[in-house]
Parts: C-alpha cells; sequence; structure tokens
C-alpha cells in the first residue's frame, strides 16, 4: 500500500533474513520487507545515504496515532464502566510513554534490528529509550490490521496496557467526573430560573 511512497534502505539478503528473523521471533507476518526496513531506519542511517533512503519519522506519526487508537480502544472495550474518561487519558499517557514503548522494544529486542548511523552507533543510539520508542511507533504502524486478523503483535504491548490499568488509576467510577458535577450544576439552576 505505501511501498510506492517510500524510499527505505537496500534490502541485501542478509538484511531480508535479519527481519525474517525478527518477524519469526515475534510471531509477524508482513508481506512488505521493504516497509519493515524503513520502520528500522534511523535520521542518521538515512543522512548516510544521502538521499537515497528516508527514515521511520513518517511511520513513526502513523504508528503513534494507531498505538493511541488501541489503547483507547481496549480501555473502552474492557474498563467502560470502571474508569471515567480523565482516567483513561492517564492510563493511555502511561502506556504510549516513552518508557513503556521502549520497554517493550527492549523486551522485543529491536535494538538488534535499528539500522543506525555510525556517529550514531558510537554514542549507544540504538539502546536509548527515545530511539527504541520511535521504532517500535514506526513498527506498530502494522499492529491494528493483525489485531483485525486477531493475531495480537505485541502481547507485551497489551501486558503492559493492562499492568498500566490496574495501577495507574486507582480512581474508580464512585467519583463523580467535572462534566457531571457541571450539568448537575446547570440543571439546578435551570429549575430555579423565573
Amino acid at each position: 500500500m505505501y511501498s510506492s511512497l517510500i524510499k527505505a534502505p537496500v534490502l541485501t539478503e542478509d538484511r531480508e533474513r535479519e527481519l525474517i528473523s525478527f518477524l519469526k521471533e515475534n510471531s509477524l507476518s508482513f508481506n512488505d520487507l521493504k516497509l519493515l526496513n524503513l520502520a528500522f531506519t534511523h535520521t542518521s542511517y538515512a543522512n548516510e545515504c544521502r538521499g537515497s533512503s528516508d527514515s521511520y519519522e513518517r511511520l513513526e506519526f502513523l504508528g503513534d496515532s494507531i498505538l493511541d487508537m488501541i489503547t483507547a480502544e481496549y480501555l473502552f472495550e474492557n474498563y467502560y464502566n470502571e474508569y471515567h474518561e480523565g482516567d483513561f487519558t492517564k492510563i493511555k499517557a502511561v502506556v504510549v510513554s516513552e518508557d513503556s514503548l521502549s520497554e517493550v522494544a527492549r523486551n522485543r529486542h529491536f535494538e538488534k534490528y535499528i539500522l543506525i548511523g555510525k556517529g550514531e552507533a558510537l554514542q549507544g543510539g540504538a539502546m536509548k529509550k527515545a530511539i527504541q520508542a520511535d521504532v517500535m511507533e514506526a513498527v506498530s504502524t502494522w499492529t491494528r490490521a493483525l489485531r483485525r486478523q486477531g493475531n495480537m503483535c505485541f502481547p507485551s504491548f497489551l501486558s503492559r496496557l493492562r499492568r498500566s490499568s490496574e495501577t495507574v488509576s486507582p480512581i474508580k467510577t464512585t467519583r463523580p467526573s467535572f462534566r457531571n458535577t457541571g450539568r448537575r450544576r446547570g440543571a439546578r439552576s435551570l429549575n430555579t430560573l423565573p
């Protein structure tokens, strides 16, 4: 779908084997290794390719929105009667945070697959939390499609989501939301109009 739009790094036989290994380790299947390769391509590597390759940044933008949607959908489907919308927002913020996403990426050994420039590599770039979180978002571009097929590609992401929803917000539905409080006040004042 996106292949005609992107400029991904060249897929050598070795790189293709690496990406297939990633897919097997994570029980995933994609048809487009070119796009997956791009999802692992850091800006520093793309810059060294002198215009012949893009970086993961556009996929990261898309993946960020997809992870937000998956998280919101999961909370809505599983905790609708337990939390208010403000609580959902707090939980989602923790789940899709840099710390959470980099933890999932570390658990899935993303650092082995990230293409990084020489200078960034000298600074330990593939192990940096920000880079791992960014790559997690870029790779997550496929998460929603895989979820529809019943194949949740990142069980540790969902595990983190469950843990967060159980620990981040101790406030249950017993506390009225500000919106409902305002509605009740508004209704009371309407009843006192002449």
